[in-house]
């Protein structure tokens, strides 16, 4: 488990990035594939200087792989987050529940946390009733070990590249919404499958799985990029190796207005410790992800923004994200209704 982790809590190792390390890392979150060329002049250094950088931050784990930002909404499913209190635990059997969980066919994410929650999933469901089914699945694979949940479905989604790293100027990179669904037929799904956790597959190997030519194998990846099913690709990076904590924060919200939810949730986003921010509705209206290097800036952003949003903000909780063991835009699932072979 945790192959690609994002967070490793208690990991004493620290890496210290230049500026050359940074501004490609910068270059790795986009919203098209890039290739070591492009970023190389982007950056302005040579190909081979880009080359022996990217191996040097996987050696040193700082880099654990790459990502494919896939929006489930457009292809009909609804995303939800749901956080569990454990009792009765101990460490083996945490793993044994992780383990269980991490095989479930519709879990995205996984990761255990400190704080009021033990652990929280992420779940690409059909429908509701199927939303229902998949928690039930998790329910009983934490039998009496479980002693309380609350969930939120996924409404909108903002994903903002890593800044306090790199230094850049604030951009989204990618905007989920429920809206428009689009669809996509086997061929599809096949680039979907081998993407999402390979992004930078080369079109050959790419073309081979699903029959076609490198070049009609470009033209899908374009389109499905157009249509907005898939909305980015981004570096697994390993933070606490670069000396920073991943905290999640929900917000409940009272006296709400269009306008000051909107107000609320820009700043949110223009703050450039946090990397993603998420509309649900459920038992929290707003939750966030903060990196950041430490328990008291932690709190002074959370003290910003409750002086910021007081006649909105009624209360909010936040966990201290220990380890993450999965993470997927797409889990395999969502292949089960397409045949393997084209």
């Amino acid at each position: 488990m945790a192959l690609h982790s994002r967070v490793k809590e208690g990991i004493q190792k620290s890496v210290k990035l230049d500026k050359i390390d940074r501004k490609i890392i910068r270059k790795l979150f986009s919203d098209v594939r890039v290739s070591n060329n492009q970023i190389a002049r982007q950056v302005g250094v040579s190909k081979e200087m880009v080359n022996y950088r990217l191996n040097r931050l996987k050696k040193r784990q700082v880099l654990q792989g790459f990502v494919t930002i896939i929006n489930n909404h457009k292809i009909g499913y609804i995303t939800s987050i749901t956080y569990f209190k454990l009792q009765k635990v101990n460490h083996d059997r945490e793993k044994e529940v992780i383990f269980k969980l991490s095989g479930c066919d519709f879990v995205k994410c996984i990761a255990t946390c400190t704080g009021p929650w033990d652990m929280f999933v992420v779940t690409a469901s059909k429908n509701m009733l199927h939303f229902n089914q998949n928690i039930v699945e998790y329910e009983n694979i934490m039998g009496e070990n479980l002693k309380k949940k609350r969930s939120a479905i996924i409404l909108e989604e903002y994903f903002m590249p890593y800044d306090y790293i790199t230094g850049s100027q604030r951009k989204l990179m990618a905007r989920r919404q429920t809206r428009e669904k689009v669809l996509i037929d086997r061929i599809d799904n096949l680039i979907l499958e081998s993407m999402s956790n390979d992004p930078y597959i080369s079109l050959v190997e790419l073309s081979k799985r699903i029959d076609l030519t490198p070049e009609a194998t470009s033209y899908r990846i374009k389109s499905l990029i157009k249509k907005g099913v898939i909305e980015g690709f981004f570096p697994l990076v390993d933070i606490t190796i670069l000396g920073f904590h991943w905290y999640t924060v929900s917000l409940h919200l009272h006296n709400i207005t269009a306008v000051r939810e909107n107000e609320l949730i820009k700043y949110l986003m223009s703050d450039t410790n946090i990397v993603v921010v998420i509309k649900t509705v459920g038992e929290w209206d707003i939750e966030f992800d903060v990196h950041i290097e430490n328990s008291l800036k932690f709190r002074e952003l959370l003290m910003d923004i409750r002086e910021k949003f007081p006649d909105i903000i009624n209360d909010l909780e936040s966990n201290l994200i220990f380890n993450d063991y999965k993470y997927t835009h797409f889990p395999k699932g969502l292949s089960a209704g397409f045949p393997k072979n084209i």
